[in-house]
């Protein structure tokens, strides 16, 4: 029995022989296509809450992915870090940076230390 029906038939205190007629006669005078617009409406709306808790969801994957990716750029930044050696002040910039594949030696403000310290390590 629609809503509305109810609503009308609960304000009632007739015996229930005539609130069925009552209900009836409600029923003929009623616009069906306003209850069919409401039952469409109620479908709209548990499709809208369906799609807000899919997006919802989607939203925390997305989080947890770019959390994932956060993570792994910093172990890769850090393991690069972890792999360099200590910087050592008497060592030009080539040296530094590059160690014995260095092909410059950067000795103009001070001597680089570090071809001295490899020939004494052979």
């Amino acid at each position: 029995m629609p809503q509305q029906i109810q609503a009308i038939l609960s304000c009632s205190n007739e015996p229930l022989e005539q609130q069925a007629i009552m209900a009836d006669k409600v029923y003929e005078t009623i616009d069906h296509n306003s209850i069919n617009a409401l039952s469409r409406h109620s479908d709209y709306t548990k499709q809208i809450c369906q799609l807000e808790e899919k997006i919802d969801s989607l939203q925390k994957e997305i989080n947890r992915s770019r959390s994932r990716n956060r993570s792994a750029e910093r172990n890769r930044y850090q393991s690069r870090s972890t792999h360099r050696t200590q910087y050592n002040p008497d060592h030009c910039w080539y040296h530094q940076r590059y160690r014995e594949k260095a092909r410059k030696c950067d000795n103009k403000t001070k001597p680089c230390s570090f071809n001295n310290e490899k020939n004494t390590k052979n």
